[in-house]
């Protein structure tokens, strides 16, 4: 498989390594103390839709690179780090970070890609890799982009995966998040409407 992966600027990795050393510094020591170590890997985009963009049919067209995913690992721990894409250049480090999360949702995503390393063996097919959320229906994949009309593009869920399983389509994740987003924006309007 050839998986293709854009470069981060410099200044996402800048920032997570000095923010990362500010949280995990061992507070006991007042000379800088000991950082705990961690192996960063590769970052991937982080693209997302609000509820709008996800009600809509042109879904995918809509969706915006907020921020790189790093994945973390610490021993047995598994975390990944959010920063900001804007390379805003009078930002400073923690303007930058966005958010570290671990447990389940980090060791499941950190799964799927494994999954998928495996799953696609295919040297003559091409992908750039992408990570995509809507927090405002709880979905959740690693969105595996077509780069040719032989490669089509695909998503494995790793969030709110009950209607999904495995590889999905392009056209079956749009229908799933479209259907999930008229639903919330209908839960919305009935609530609205039933307040005195």
């Amino acid at each position: 498989m050839s998986v293709e992966k854009r470069t981060a600027p410099d200044a996402t990795l800048r920032a997570l390594t000095n923010v990362m050393e500010d949280i995990f510094q061992t507070p006991s020591d007042a000379r800088g103390g000991a950082v705990t170590s961690f192996a960063i890997y590769e970052p991937i985009p982080l693209y997302t839709l609000d509820l709008q963009q996800a009600a809509g049919a042109e879904a995918l067209k809509q969706a915006k690179q907020i921020a790189w995913r790093y994945i973390l690992h610490s021993g047995s721990e598994r975390l990944f780090a959010d920063i900001d894409s804007e390379d805003g250049h009078n930002s400073s480090d923690s303007d930058l970070f966005s958010g570290l999360t671990e447990g389940p949702v980090a060791e499941a995503l950190e799964k799927k890609l494994i999954e998928i390393d495996f799953e696609e063996n295919s040297p003559d097919k091409n992908w750039e890799l992408r990570i995509i959320e809507i927090p405002s229906i709880n979905v959740g994949a690693i969105w595996l982009l077509g780069q040719t009309a032989q490669t089509p593009t695909k998503f494995y869920s790793y969030l709110g995966a009950a209607d999904f399983s495995g590889q999905t389509s392009e056209s079956d994740f749009i229908s799933v998040v479209n259907n999930r987003a008229v639903e919330r924006l209908l839960e919305g309007s009935n609530r609205s409407l039933s307040t005195p």
